[in-house]
């Protein structure tokens, strides 16, 4: 009997551990954790959290094994431990494996960590130095970590492509408008100006679709803007003269980029419009409408501070078409830059501030015959062949970014 005890007694203790070894492993998330895995893209940073408002606690790069050892609730990040490092990065950017973590002694190391280990190492309070003990750059273990990585306006994105961000806000400008002709002595359209204060929306994506190759895409419409030709008895106007204005802006442009420590230099070129409107006045056409359709090149460059983001361009713009109505100045030769910065500030994950500036201009000379005349002031109708216009939009607006 006390052996028939003994054998039921041993029976129940194995089989809860029996159960245990055969049980199914626990799929998704649970199935991941303590596991080997191998960075993807360039670089990352770790982060102290799930999350890219997260600070940074040092960065990771192509090839380096990593070890799993949580994930989110979300699946989209991953707690890992490598590099001397231990936080967070994203699901996406870590490639799991099944075999067991590759050391420098089974002589297996893989070529991003060799690189790594040749070319800099980790002091004692784990900041990165290079091989004459000078400091490296990257900031890993500082506290002067990378806040966010976002995308094109400023630094890459956390993979180093696919980043896009989207960017809506308010606009306000000053369409300042400077026409003079050859018209002679006496006419409205010998010297005219005007300055309306208009108020719109503007839209921008932009999209890293490689380190070194991003879009950017811009539009921007003004409205409501209003301006006043004073009365004039020797120009034929008895009493003032009120017109609306407005003004549409839009770009796309593909900007080579060259990451720099924690920002990037480069050039665009793409197309660029330029359209600025003025209401037909009686009873002749006072301004003109004018639309520049044409190409645009120059610099860019963008910085990041912690969780600010500063970006600025500048560049040329040569128009290839230039159309006027309800009349037009004659042949036309048209040259113009534009000037813009902005600086983003996140203030939760995937969500920034947005303050910007921004100046256009675009000069035309005219010449040969016109069909915009003067019928008031002289007899019969005259018109001029050389002419000076020059269209400038200068503003600045306040919105939000969204990175996905």
């Amino acid at each position: 009997m006390k052996i028939l005890t003994a054998c039921a007694a041993c029976l129940a203790l194995a089989l809860p551990a029996a159960a245990q070894t055969t049980a199914p492993q626990a799929a998704g998330p649970a199935g991941e954790l303590h596991r080997p895995g191998t960075l993807l893209p360039e670089l990352a940073e770790v982060r102290a959290g799930p999350g890219e408002a997260y600070v940074s606690r040092g960065r990771v790069y192509l090839g380096d094994p990593v070890m799993v050892v949580g994930r989110d609730e979300t699946g989209g990040w991953l707690e890992v431990e490598g590099g001397g490092l231990h936080g967070w990065l994203r699901t996406r950017d870590v490639e799991l494996r099944g075999d067991g973590v590759r050391r420098r002694d089974d002589g297996a190391t893989d070529a991003g960590r060799d690189r790594r280990e040749t070319n800099y190492r980790y002091d004692a309070h784990g900041r990165r130095v290079g091989p004459d003990g000078l400091p490296a750059g990257s900031g890993e273990g500082t506290d002067h970590a990378v806040a966010e990585d976002a995308p094109p306006a400023s630094a890459m994105g956390p993979s180093g492509q696919g980043a896009v961000s989207v960017r809506l806000g308010l606009a306000a400008a000053a369409l300042h408008r400077s026409f003079q002709s050859n018209i002679g002595e006496g006419s409205a359209l010998q010297r005219l100006s005007a300055s309306p204060q208009a108020y719109g929306v503007e839209l921008a994506v932009d999209w890293l679709a490689h380190r070194f190759v991003a879009l950017h895409a811009m539009a921007r419409d003004l409205r409501f803007a209003e301006t006043t030709i004073p009365a004039s008895a020797e120009l034929g106007f008895d009493r003032p003269i009120t017109m609306a204005a407005e003004a549409q802006e839009a770009a796309l442009d593909v900007v080579g980029r060259y990451p720099i420590l924690d920002g990037w230099a480069g050039v665009y070129v793409g197309g660029h419009l330029l359209r600025a409107a003025y209401q037909k006045t009686s009873p002749f056409p006072l301004l003109l409408t004018d639309l520049y359709v044409g190409a645009g090149f120059g610099g860019a460059a963008g910085w990041r501070l912690g969780p600010v983001d500063v970006s600025a361009r500048g560049g040329l713009t040569v128009p290839f078409l230039v159309s006027q109505d309800p009349a037009d100045s004659g042949d036309a030769s048209a040259s113009g830059y534009t000037v813009s910065g902005e600086v983003a500030w996140t203030l939760v994950p995937g969500w920034a501030v947005v303050a910007g500036g921004h100046v256009t201009s675009v000069s035309t000379d005219f010449t040969g015959e016109s069909s915009h005349q003067d019928p008031v002031t002289r007899d019969p109708p005259a018109g001029y062949d050389r002419a000076r216009a020059t269209d400038r939009v200068v503003g600045g607006g306040l919105g939000v970014r969204w990175t996905p």
